[in-house]
């Protein structure tokens, strides 16, 4: 008896510190239980299928994790795969039909409730990163609805150097063109001293932001450099992180958006430790943008005239 406690314990032990190591990544939790549909969930386009068929013909290897994902990135380093953390949001059969006190049971229940919604909220910014956000995410594939478009087994290494088989169509993901961090691209820039690249890569995160903000959309992510949630792809800014949008009517506000170009302080605080001239002209390139967009007051005016 006290040989077979002691396996169990040692498989219990090994199969914690394996899925430890590998960073709690398993086809299992990417697998959705119960898939929640959006009213108006973005659709792919028959080119956008063929090319992420043909992106799907190379493995993708572990890359990190987030707080709502687990992320692969291509063979040929120029894709990155997300996948929804599905085992914060799965409920188990015996966790939910398991007889219980009716106080216990309410806990339960809001529990269960708290799990629909956050896959809610992380499915309707997911699309909103999708629709209308295409460029400003660089998204080229979204499935966060059971279709079966692609039709693929796809290649999956782990952190640990184990391969899995997974059929593409039965987990929710993003597919989305991998972005070079903010900081790297900029500090190689200014090593070159080649500051009229150096300007434009500057302008690209104020047209980012203003981008976002003309479609109605906000970004509440208060850490946004510092976390490396934005980034450059070779031709403009991007969004890396595509968990935290909401649509809003004070994304064009100036006052919203003054707090908003906050965010960017960090690059700011950078730039003027190298060159207090550059550091003034971005800073002074924000102020006229924000200068250029109508005050709340007046969109909802517009938006009201504009309501039949």
């Amino acid at each position: 008896m006290k040989t077979l406690l002691a396996t169990v314990l040692v498989v219990l032990i090994g199969f914690w510190g394996f899925n430890k190591l590998n960073e709690n990544f398993s086809v299992e939790n990417i697998t959705l239980k119960e898939w929640r549909t959006l009213p108006n969930t973005p659709k792919n386009s028959p080119q956008d299928v063929i090319t992420t068929r043909k992106i799907f013909d190379q493995p993708f290897k572990y890359l990190g994790k987030g707080r709502q994902s687990f992320v692969f990135v291509s063979q040929d380093e120029k894709y990155i795969l997300k996948f929804i953390k599905c085992q914060r949001i799965n409920v188990s059969d015996i966790y939910a039909k398991f007889p219980l006190p009716p106080f216990l049971n309410k806990k339960r229940q809001a529990n269960m409730a708290e799990r629909e919604d956050r896959l809610a909220r992380h499915f309707t910014s997911m699309a909103l990163a999708y629709d209308p956000l295409k460029e400003q995410t660089g998204l080229l594939f979204l499935h966060i609805e059971p279709t079966r478009e692609v039709q693929k087994m796809v290649t999956l290494i782990d952190k640990l150097g184990f391969s899995h088989n997974v059929e593409i169509d039965t987990v929710p993901y993003a597919l989305q063109i991998k972005a070079q961090k903010v900081g790297p691209v900029l500090g190689k820039l200014w090593k070159k001293r080649n500051i009229p690249e150096l300007t434009k890569r500057l302008d690209q995160l104020i047209d980012l932001f203003i981008e976002r903000a003309s479609f109605g959309i906000i970004n509440p992510d208060s850490s946004l450099v510092q976390r490396n949630n934005i980034g450059y792809t070779p031709t403009r800014a991007i969004y890396i992180d595509i968990g935290t949008f909401k649509r809003s009517k004070r994304a064009s506000d100036p006052a919203y958006l003054r707090k908003d170009f906050q965010k960017l302080k960090p690059i700011i605080r950078w730039l003027k430790s190298r060159d207090k001239n550059l550091a003034r002209d971005f800073e002074t390139k924000i102020e006229k943008r924000l200068q250029q967009c109508a005050p709340v007051e007046q969109v909802q005016q517009v938006d009201s005239l504009s309501t039949p």
